[in-house]
């Protein structure tokens, strides 16, 4: 009897460990299946990670959970199945082991690393450059990766606490002040410009272009490497809480489950989770502009951004860029905050349309940024208005209804955060008057060289169509307003001015870059070899809801000469861009007004919006016609046998130090003698 209970007892034993056994194999067999490179001896690139990451989207999408007892046992196993994948409990917090104890121990050594290193060391152009934003783009997808694996590992609150303290800790340091080294450091142009007419091309355009020589001594210095490394982590973060909404709630447990002082979001905020996203934000704006004074040079300074920030690309994406323009909370944001919050958008949106393949859902994220661009636009001319700016005189108004109300801001965030943001816009706004005289008030030479050479960039930098005949229109357009300069129509620089054309320039940049793109996702939409036109399509319901967005135009004046001489020009073609053309002809007296004032960066903003126009002209006609004449009269108005020489000396951000001063002395007279040779 005793041996028969104890046969029985062993074959139990027998068939569980055998259960057991099994489930271990396939356990080991799917996860060496699925994540073969994870713990190879090359360590983890970013191929591997990027399989990861895709596999972990999968299961958080819709992921089906199911529990399996063993027969006879008290033990029992979670399946979580999307699809043909399934994988086990143990596979996700196996994973997760592995993956945030790689992204802890990447995070500590790459952020001592960084902030180690002297801001004098060009890592841009240094071989480790490459090396260094590869480790980056390693540990943002890490980041990513252990943020799904955080809603993977719902079944054990233990193991969401334990992980999420380490997220917690790294976005802490995140959160911290930034200890950098102003990096703008200063920089002495020397140009000598030669505006004159170009020979007719094909179509009979000509065009007025600057050439010439350019030198420069350049004392900048690339971006903070730690600066970029903590404010991408922060578009990561903010990029994942977006697309998975779901994650805010398991951050507002961990974040409750925190120590006094190791919580990091406003415990009254979080209950509706979006504080933690506006927290987020909060912060990436503190640290992108603790070293910055000159705001508005930077927003359309292209060069020196690709000069001295080659790799960074944005890490928010456009989807999580839309729906966070969209947030009605965003609106009781201080404007500085909210301009960065734009910009931040603006970079998102910017991306390679051709290379991702158009679709409806793209065209309607860029259809969705555009509209709401010219609602903030329209929004914010009304309060200039009201507030008596007269930067915009001359009839640019608007009957647009102020915005809902929303909720404060400041509740949405904490106390400390609050704190940083008031602090620094009050730097900003005490460092304005010395700073903006130099970065974007101009003498006229330099504003209409600049300009010039400021479309060219937007040429190189955005799909621009027809770019010979676009440029042979915007060279008249800039020569004309420039003819409205008037130096003693220049405007004192206040804070309150900055605090609102920073903002002002901003939406000029977010409507037309997604303006731009939207035009790209109907030329190339289904897979069509060749550009399509406006005449291709039977019927285009986004060319309609664009129609719709800019009818606002008409609401505005345009009775300013420069306005009065294109709409003249037009009326040749009168039923060309009926509706466009208001658009066009409105940014074309405003840039016209920006001349007058001076004001270099509302006139870069003004210009990329027309270029963003006539992109919508060609999508329309597939031509420029409509403003063939403009040219035209100004080739007949040029005189061939006096070309305009302008040279051009520009002194950015200058230096009271005598050394400074003898070196930009010696190498001036140099580069003159070799001018004029």
């Amino acid at each position: 009897m005793a041996d028969s209970r104890r046969n029985k007892q062993n074959r139990k034993r027998k068939r569980e460990f055998m259960a057991d056994s099994q489930r271990n194999r396939k356990r080991k067999t799917a996860f060496n299946t699925i994540f073969p490179d994870i713990q190879s001896p090359q360590g983890m690139k970013s191929p591997a990670l990027k399989n990861v990451y895709s596999f972990l989207v999968q299961l958080c999408s819709n992921a089906e959970w199911s529990i399996n007892n063993a027969v006879d046992s008290h033990s029992f196993d979670i399946e979580i199945c999307h699809g043909d994948i399934t994988v086990t409990f143990e596979d996700i917090s196996e994973l997760a082991n592995v993956m945030f104890k790689e992204l802890e121990e990447r995070f500590e050594h790459l952020f001592s690393k960084l902030g180690g290193i002297s801001a004098d060391e060009d890592l841009v152009v240094s071989s480790s450059s490459l090396g260094l934003f590869d480790a980056m783009e390693v540990l943002n997808l890490l980041f990513r990766c252990c943020m799904l694996l955080i809603m993977l590992l719902e079944a054990r609150l233990n193991l969401i606490l334990e992980k999420g303290q380490i997220l917690l800790r790294i976005l802490g340091k995140l959160f911290s002040p930034n200890l950098v080294k102003d990096t703008r450091g200063n920089a002495f142009v020397f140009e000598k410009s030669f505006f004159h007419e170009c020979t007719p091309v094909d179509n009979g355009c000509s065009a007025s272009s600057v050439e010439g020589f350019t030198a420069s001594l350049q004392f900048l210095e690339p971006y903070d490497p730690l600066l970029v490394f903590k404010t991408t982590m922060l578009e990561v973060f903010v990029d994942e809480l977006l697309a998975h909404r779901q994650l805010t709630g398991y951050f507002m447990i961990i974040n409750s489950a925190a120590g006094i002082d190791e919580r990091l979001f406003n415990p009254r905020s979080v209950l509706c989770g979006t504080g933690i996203v506006i927290e987020a934000i909060c912060n990436h704006f503190i640290l992108s502009f603790s070293d910055k004074k000159a705001l508005l040079s930077q927003l359309f300074f292209m060069h020196a951004i690709k000069l001295n920030n080659p790799y960074r690309a944005p890490e928010l994406g456009v989807n999580a860029a839309v729906s966070l323009l969209l947030n009605p909370i965003m609106v009781s944001a201080p404007k500085y905050v909210q301009a960065h919050l734009i910009s931040l958008v603006s970079e998102a949106v910017h991306i390679d349309v051709k290379s991702v393949k158009p679709d409806r859902k793209l065209s309607n994220c860029f259809l969705s940024s555009f509209e709401k661009s010219v609602c903030l636009y329209r929004t914010h001319m009304s309060r200039l208005e009201t507030d008596g700016y007269s930067v915009l005189h001359g009839g640019c108004t608007s009957s647009s209804p102020r915005d809902i109300v929303s909720p404060p801001f400041e509740s949405y965030i904490s106390p400390d955060t609050k704190n940083k943001i008031d602090t620094l816009i009050s730097r900003l706004d005490n460092s304005s008057n010395q700073d903006s005289c130099d970065s974007f008030f101009r003498m006229k030479s330099d504003l209409v060289s600049s300009s010039m050479r400021f479309v060219k960039e937007c040429q190189s930098v955005y799909d621009i169509s027809c770019p010979e005949e676009i440029f042979a229109i915007v060279s008249c357009l800039i020569l004309k307003a420039s003819e409205s300069y008037d130096e003693n129509a220049m405007l004192p620089t206040e804070a309150t001015t900055l605090q609102h054309l920073y903002p002002l320039a901003s939406i000029l940049k977010l409507m037309s870059i997604s303006l731009l793109q939207a035009i790209q996702c109907l030329r190339h939409i289904d897979d069509s070899r060749s550009p399509k036109t406006l005449k291709g399509f039977t019927s285009c319901k986004e060319y309609n809801y664009i129609i719709n967005t800019i009818t606002c135009f008409r609401d505005f004046d345009i009775s300013l000469p420069l306005q009065e001489v294109l709409s003249s020009q037009m009326s040749s073609h009168s039923m060309r861009h009926v509706d466009s053309k208001m658009m066009f002809l409105h940014f074309s007296g405003l840039m016209s007004l920006s001349f007058v004032s001076g004001l270099e960066c509302l006139v870069k903003a003004c210009l990329l919006s027309i270029l963003a126009v006539l992109n919508l002209f060609v999508f329309e006609e597939g031509d420029l016609d409509a403003l063939q004449s403009l040219v035209d009269s100004n080739k007949e108005s040029s005189s061939p046998e006096s070309p305009v020489v302008i040279v051009q000396e520009t002194v950015v951000d200058r230096n009271n130090s005598l050394v400074v001063a003898s070196k930009f002395h010696k190498i001036r007279s140099r580069l003159l003698s070799c001018m004029f040779l």
